[in-house]
Formats: structure tokens, C-alpha cells, sequence
């Protein structure tokens, strides 16, 4: 289907609907049986239907009430009486709403409608279960007043699983989830079905799925229309789906999903079938509470484009916070320009296209205080991103038109939509990880060592006290008496200490968080494991505020469970057992606000490397270190003068996370977790230094009742910041944060992998390595006085020689002969302490061939053999670590 296609059947076919929807009120269609046949009726269109190309999200009366939660509105000519003739019961039904996508193992939202034709308030209770086999109902108490129709929102996961039981007659199996509604009322034998308008006690449909590489949704048209409003959103949505379709693949294609004028349902989660969101118009300001859902979803991975010509700052500001990257400068009218691609590689080059305009195309012309400018125009910023948490915000600054070459996608725009169009990563989950040291924490108290030796030094002050008296009464043959005496009774009083600490085990929920925040972002992205145990059986009533959505792991014999959301936004739990003495696990995902933005600011300095936590207090943290991957970990102690910040305190092996020399029970638990966590596929550490630290948990909205004891940490890691090193200062940087990088060429080598740090082991030839090591940004420039090597080698029988790079070359600085083990050098010499043109020191690592080798070689010549026996003596380098110190320039 063409742009064009598409934008009549996106703007036209609404409006005609709307007409034959009035005509239909004129012609007196009584509303509830309209809402009972969309319900049971074919509900969806086949995929590749024009129909199906666009599903707008569903109409709302919030626009005309100002209500976000839910609307109502009065019906005229009700009867007077309940229960009069030909007045029906209360009714409720369920439709789509929000995105009008539904992807398996994805959050949805669908709409509510209660219509109340009676004289006095109802409330009523609408449930509904996706998919065939699904043990777990979704359900919204609704209250409608008196002679009134009102719409509200549910929010509902689609299971992962559903392709495999859901399915049609007429297509392909796991295109469709079956949607089962039921409207349910309270009575004296308890929850009763209540029959639906056609007098059904359930209600079927189906929920088209979407199988699409990417879902994308737009909010482009205004809250109050006008020519030119209208004119504008019409060129940005045809140049939108000029962009989709030369990215799109795959049959199924249901077109970009227009959010009706800037309302996003105020539900867990409403965008998260998304994986992209275009914002064109201020419209969404108007809606708080859908700020912050846009906040959410951009935080967990989406995929956000704002068009800075068609929002002013202010409203960004809002939108992304103080993660706001630019400040507009003015505005211009450009008929003929260039658009300039930038190199992303150091292998690549700057491409150019020229374009050309009889009408004037507008150009909003900022500064920004990003590095990653993708496009510009004559030095200004035309495209440029920004990480926003785990999601990224892509902004233009060019209108729409002016991305378009001879009306088709230009390569400027292909290079941008190639980044853009594709699918968000699902966040990762850590149940299995921190589950593993949650059941560690709930069981028997064992005594404090503090308790036991406090038992053992009295049993032994009693001892010389005791001697001290014996010897003085010349009754030494006392002590016959009183060590085993004295030694009985410590036993004893440990033994009952032991027994009253594991008679039994406290009902107790342990907590367990990742914390992942961005710089100057007031939001932080949670992911909670809940670890619940109880002495008896017991129900468990779980409750959530509405920025938080749970999935309980292992449900107790598969018994159906309801979630049932309330006007609020927020969610409880019913028919949830706590069995006695199992644990039972709850998977929690929030982003929560914070009062002030959590930022680690470091900076390198004559003592070493400090940081700085604004918003998080160093003082409730522990175990702090900070991470990368390719360098060594540093641990991180507090120091209280003149303001509580960290400071550097050594380098951390492989495998450590903590720089105690003995660890306690729960540091042991610690360092297992971060353990587990660094070996994941996914990298729950990046390149980028990360501070990473363990407070108490945070508050999530997320409650459980009382009768519990509560434990529990959050682990948070805040990416980090450095401030320039003022000129003339001295820096010490530890090698924590000098990257490494092979040299390109033939200095180059195999053995070394610049990406994960690692070195080959088990070499038997002998070779050389020419490696870059970068001096942090921060400190430059700078002039070098040490470079110290610390080096991890096997080389027995060998010479393994450090060289530097002078005078357009490698010469020896110093050799090490049959290292086996950790060896230290220090360059002082200036000469070879000299950077290249971006900060890197360049050394090279030459190992010779082993003396077996020499002797294995010597006899071949002597003999007259091609080849030698085989060769066992082999070397290898396990670590290669550089600090640096010098002055700021």
C-alpha cells in the first residue's frame, strides 16, 4: 500500500466513520446493543485489508472532560425508576484502547465502557482472560453513577505462549489471541456470572497479534485543529510512512498506530507493544500522567524521535528532563543546502547530499551538548541522539519535507531510519540470579560472632581471673576444676543460644533490587524479586501502585489468580495462597521517581580517582566499586572531608567485587550475585565506567500486608561522569580507566581481543602485540610523567621485552628474563612517555622463543632435520594493566 493509500485511510476513513457512527445515534441504534455486537461480532479485519493498515487508538471522552482516568457522561430521557419496565441492568463491554497492539509477552491496554441507563449508582466488576489456557484474569472494578455512561482502561499482559494456543479458522495459527470477557456480581453464595446484553454469561473476541519487526506510534495532530496544523501532521505522516515502508519486511505490515491527539491511557505499561514513538506536537504536555508514561517506557529500551521544529524546548524539558541535550539558537528558511552524513567509523567517510526546495523548508538551528551528532547542515545540527536509560532519543531539527529527495527517502534519512526503525530490547531479567541470594537470607538466625565471642572471652577472663585467685591461695590444683567446669558451661550457653536462634523460621519477605538510573534523569528503573515465606497458610495480599506491573513465578498448583486494576492506577491481587513453609517468588518492574537526579561525577586528581554521588548518599551505601569490561574493576572507599565522597583504593581481581580480605556471610552473597550477574550473555556491565553500589531498597509501591519480617538490598548503578582536570594539576589514573586497543596493521595481533580485554593462553611460537593505551578525555592534554606496566605473564625459559614507541619506532625500555607470575615496570623516560595525535601511549610486547626452542632448533641444524619434536614449553599472558600520572595542561 502506498504513502498516499495510507494517509487517506489514516485521516479520511475516520471521518466517515464518524458520520455514519452520528447517523446511526439519529437513526435511534440503541447504544448498548452497538457495543454488545462490536464485542461478539468479528472484531478484527484480515492483516492485509486496507482496514487493518491503521488501527487509531480508541476515542476517548477525556478530551472533552479533561478527565485522564475515566470518562462519564449523563443520558437523556432515562426512566425515573429502578427496575421500571424496559430498563436494563447495568452493562459493561471491552474493546481495544491505547496502542491497539498486541504483542505476545507485551503489555496491553483495552477500554472499559459501562453504561448505566438505571436511577441509581452501580458498580460493577468486568474480567477477561487472553488466551485459551491462561490461569490468570484481568479484571477493573468500575463504578458508573446513576443514568450515565463512563469509560475507563485495563491493562493486560499478552502470554508468551499465546501464538500456541490462540489461532482462527480462517488464518494462520497464533495471528489471533482469544479474548474471553465476563461481567461478574456479588452475592450471597459469592461471585455470580451476570448475563451480558445478548444474554450470554461470557463474551468472546479476538486480539489481532502483531508479528511485525517493529511497531511504531505517532503523535503528530493537535489538540485544537487548524489548516496549516492539519497540512503539517499530513507531511509528516506521509514522509513517516515513505521511512517505514523502506525498512519494513515480513507480510504482515498493520501501519503506524495513531495515538488519538497526545492521550496515552493512564495504565501500567500502555506503550509497550511500542518500540518507537514519534512526537511531532505539544499535545501530550496537556497530560501529565502520560508524560510520565512516555518517561517510562523511553527508560526501559523504546526508541523515542522528537522533531525540534515542531515542539518548542520547554515542552522536551518535560518530556525527557534534565536529559534535555540542546538549546535552540533560531530559526531558518533553506531552499538549497547540503545535509552532511558524519563518519560513525574511523574507516568510514562523511557522505554528502545536495538538496533542493521551491518552497522554503524550515530549520530550527541549536547547540547541543551531545557527541553523537549524526546529520548536519553547514555545521548545524540537523539529526543528533541521546541515551535516555536503556532507551534512546533521536532529535531533527529539519522539517519533515526537507528529509525527502525527488519526494522518496534520501540517505541522509536512510541512515537515520536504519538506527531508529527497530525493535527495543526486552529488559533483561534477573529472577533466577537474585532468587538464588534471596532463599539465602530467610531460614535460621545463626548466632553473631559478635555473641560468640563475647561467650568465649568471659569463659576465658574467668579462667585467669580464677588462675590469678588460685595461684595467690596456693590452690593452683583448682584449675583442674575450673577450665573444664568453666569450658562446660560457655558450651552450654552457646548450645541454647544456637537452639533459640533455629527453633523456628520467622514469615519473612526478603527483597532483592537492580537498581539502573541514568545522569540527570529524576527516574530509575527497578527490577524487584520478592522472597515470601510463612510459618502458616495464609492468603497473600499483594497490591501495586499503577507505575508498577508484577508476574508471580510459580504460581501455587496453577489455581487462577485475579489482578484486579482500581480507579487509582493502582492494582491488588486476589485468590494468591502463601502455602506455609515454601518460598514463593514475585517479579516486580517499576521506574520511580526520585527527588533529585542520582549522578556519579568522577574526576582524576593528585591523590587518585574520586567521585561524588549527588542525590544518593555515600553514607547508607556499601561494598562500592566501580565496573567496566576490558579493565579492572576499582574498589571504592568512603571518605568523610570535607563532604562525603569516594576516592580510589586499589584495583580489583578478576572475579572480585569486593575488596575486603575476608568477606562476611552477606558479602560472600554479594560477590556470588555480581558473579553470576557479569556472566550473563547479556552484559550487565559495560565498557563505560559504571559505579556500582548496595543501599537499602527502594520504595516501589509494591506491598504485601503485614505479619512479615522485611529484608532486603538494591544493587544501583549509576553510569559515570567525569569533570575535567583543572590545568596544572596533577592526575594519577588508575588502569581501571585506560582502555585498551590493538594497533591496526602489522603490529597487530590475534592473541589479544581489544573488545573483552582477554589474551590468548597456551602460545608456543614466539610473536609481539602492539598495544594502544588511551588516556582518559579529562585529563587532556597532559604531559606524562610514569606509566607504570603491571603485567600478568607465563613465560618460563623465555625473554619477553616492553617496548616504546620513539622516534617512528619500537625500542626495548626494559626485559623481563623467564617471568612467571605478576612484574612490575615503570616508564619515566620522556621520550617514550609521548601520546599520539588522540591520547594514546603506544607499547608493544615482544616474547622470544623459549630456550627448548633455541636448543629444539640448534639440533634440527646440527642433524640435518626439517622439524623438530614436539614442543611443550608454551607462554601466555593472563592481564596487561597501565596506570598513569602526570600534570594537566
Amino acid at each position: 500500500m502506498t504513502a498516499a493509500l495510507k494517509y487517506l485511510v489514516s485521516w479520511v476513513l475516520p471521518g466517515v466513520l464518524t458520520v455514519v457512527i452520528a447517523a446511526c445515534g439519529i437513526a435511534g441504534i440503541p447504544l448498548a446493543v452497538a457495543q454488545e455486537a462490536e464485542l461478539l461480532g468479528p472484531q478484527d479485519s484480515a492483516p492485509n485489508s486496507p482496514t487493518a493498515k491503521r488501527e487509531p487508538a480508541a476515542e476517548t471522552q477525556a478530551e472533552a472532560s479533561g478527565e485522564n482516568e475515566s470518562t462519564r457522561e449523563s443520558i437523556d430521557g432515562l426512566p425515573a425508576a429502578t427496575g421500571s419496565p424496559g430498563v436494563p441492568s447495568p452493562t459493561v463491554t471491552v474493546a481495544n484502547a491505547g496502542a491497539s497492539r498486541h504483542v505476545a509477552g507485551r503489555w496491553s491496554t483495552l477500554s472499559v465502557n459501562g453504561l448505566n441507563k438505571t436511577n441509581e449508582d452501580a458498580e460493577e466488576m468486568s474480567v477477561v482472560t487472553v488466551g485459551d489456557e491462561s490461569g490468570l484474569q484481568y479484571g477493573r472494578r468500575l463504578w458508573i453513577p446513576a443514568g450515565s455512561k463512563r469509560q475507563s482502561w485495563l491493562a493486560v499482559q499478552v502470554p508468551e505462549d499465546v501464538s500456541k494456543n490462540g489461532g482462527s479458522p480462517t488464518s494462520d495459527a497464533g495471528i489471533y489471541a482469544e479474548l474471553t470477557t465476563m461481567q461478574l456480581k456479588e452475592t450471597e453464595r459469592g461471585e455470580e456470572f451476570k448475563a451480558n446484553a445478548v444474554g450470554m454469561p461470557k463474551g468472546k473476541r479476538r486480539l489481532l497479534l502483531s508479528s511485525e519487526a517493529y511497531r511504531t506510534g505517532t503523535m503528530l495532530a493537535p489538540r485544537i485543529n487548524t489548516r496549516d496544523a492539519e497540512y503539517q501532521a499530513g507531511v509528516i505522516s506521509r514522509t513517516l510512512y515513505a521511512i517505514s515502508d523502506s525498512q519494513r519486511s515480513g507480510a504482515q505490515d498493520l501501519g503506524m498506530v495513531d495515538l488519538n491527539r497526545g492521550f496515552i491511557p493512564p495504565t501500567s505499561k500502555p506503550l509497550d507493544p511500542l518500540d518507537q514513538l514519534i512526537i511531532a506536537d505539544d499535545a501530550v504536555l496537556a497530560d501529565t500522567v502520560g508524560v510520565r508514561r512516555i518517561r517510562s517506557w523511553l527508560n526501559n529500551g523504546g526508541r523515542l524521535w522528537i522533531m525540534v521544529d515542531q515542539i518548542t524546548p520547554e515542552s522536551v524539558q518535560k518530556l525527557v528532563g534534565d536529559a534535555m541535550c540542546y538549546s535552540v539558537v533560531d530559526e531558518v528558511e533553506l531552499n538549497d543546502f547540503q545535509i552532511r552524513v558524519r563518519a560513525q567509523h574511523a574507516s568510514s567517510q562523511d557522505d554528502f547530499t545536495d538538496m533542493s526546495f521551491d518552497n522554503p523548508i524550515r530549520m530550527s538551528r541549536v547547540v547541543v551538548d551531545t557527541e553523537d551528532v549524526v546529520c548536519d547542515i553547514d555545521g548545524w545540527p540537523a539529526a543528533f541522539w541521546q541515551q535516555v536509560g536503556e532507551g534512546e532519543v533521536l532529535f531533527t531539527t529539519l522539517g519533515a519535507r526537507g528529509w525527502l529527495l525527488d519526494a522518496k527517502i534520501s540517505p541522509p534519512l536512510t541512515a537515520l531510519a536504519s538506527r531508529f526503525f527497530v525493535s527495543k530490547l526486552e529488559p533483561p531479567k534477573y529472577v533466577a540470579e537474585v532468587s538464588k541470594v534471596l532463599d539465602g537470607e530467610i531460614g535460621y538466625k545463626i548466632p553473631s560472632r559478635t555473641a560468640v565471642a563475647c561467650v568465649l572471652s568471659l569463659q576465658m577472663l574467668l579462667v585467669v581471673i580464677g588462675g590469678i585467685v588460685l595461684m595467690y591461695q596456693k590452690q593452683l590444683q583448682g584449675l583442674a576444676v575450673l577450665v573444664p567446669v568453666s569450658a562446660l558451661t560457655a558450651m552450654v550457653v552457646l548450645v541454647v543460644m544456637g537452639k533459640l536462634n533455629t527453633s523456628k523460621v520467622p514469615s519473612t519477605i526478603a527483597t532483592g533490587q537492580i537498581v539502573r538510573t541514568s545522569p540527570d534523569t529524576a527516574t530509575a528503573g527497578v527490577s524487584s524479586v520478592a522472597a515470601i515465606y510463612s510459618q502458616e497458610a495464609r492468603a497473600l495480599p499483594i497490591s501495586t501502585g499503577g507505575d508498577t506491573t508484577t508476574h508471580l513465578v510459580g504460581q501455587d498448583n496453577g489455581a487462577p489468580k485475579r489482578i484486579v486494576w482500581g480507579d487509582g492506577g493502582g492494582a491488588n491481587w486476589y485468590f494468591v495462597n502463601q502455602p506455609p513453609g515454601v518460598v514463593q517468588h514475585l517479579e516486580a518492574e517499576a521506574v520511580v521517581e526520585i527527588e533529585q537526579p542520582w549522578n556519579a561525577i568522577g574526576q582524576f586528581t593528585p591523590a587518585g580517582f574520586q567521585v561524588r554521588t549527588d542525590g544518593l548518599d555515600p553514607g547508607i551505601c556499601e561494598d562500592s566499586f566501580v565496573a567496566t569490561v576490558g579493565t579492572p574493576d576499582l574498589a571504592l572507599v568512603v571518605t568523610a572531608e570535607p563532604e562525603p565522597k569516594y576516592r580510589g583504593d586499589g584495583v580489583l581481581g578478576s572475579g572480585r567485587f569486593i575488596a575486603s580480605g575476608v568477606l562476611s556471610e552477606r558479602q560472600q552473597k554479594r560477590q556470588g550475585l555480581l558473579r553470576a550477574l557479569s556472566s550473563r550473555d547479556d552484559k550487565f556491565f559495560s565498557e563505560e565506567p559504571t559505579l556500582v553500589t548496595w543501599t537499602t531498597p527502594l520504595g516501589i509501591g509494591l506491598d504485601f500486608g503485614d505479619g512479615y519480617e522485611r529484608v532486603g538490598w538494591s544493587l544501583v548503578t549509576m553510569p559515570v561522569r567525569f569533570e575535567k582536570t583543572p590545568s596544572g594539576t596533577a592526575f594519577k589514573v588508575p588502569s581501571t580507566f585506560v582502555r585498551q586497543g590493538a594497533l591496526l596493521g602489522t603490529l597487530g595481533s590475534t592473541f589479544y581481543n581489544s573488545t573483552t580485554g582477554k589474551w590468548l593462553d597456551g602460545l608456543v611460537k614466539p610473536g609481539d602485540v602492539a598495544v594502544r593505551f588511551s588516556v582518559p578525555q579529562s585529563v587532556m592534554p597532559c604531559e606524562l610523567a610514569e606509566a607504570r606496566i603491571d603485567l600478568n605473564i607465563k613465560a618460563p625459559g623465555r625473554i619477553v621485552s616492553v617496548k616504546g614507541f620513539v622516534d617512528d619506532g619500537f625500542q626495548t625500555l626494559h626485559e623481563f628474563v623467564s617471568p612467571i607470575g605478576a612484574v612490575q615496570y615503570s616508564i619515566t623516560e620522556p621520550q617514550a612517555l609521548m601520546l599520539d595525535e588522540k591520547g594514546g601511549l603506544r607499547l608493544m610486547i615482544s616474547v622470544s622463543e623459549s630456550d627448548e626452542q633455541k636448543a629444539a632448533a640448534e639440533l634440527a641444524q646440527e642433524s640435518g632435520e626439517d622439524e623438530a619434536g614436539p614442543l611443550r614449553n608454551s607462554w601466555g599472558i593472563e592481564t596487561v594493566q597501565v596506570s598513569f600520572e602526570g600534570v594537566a595542561k
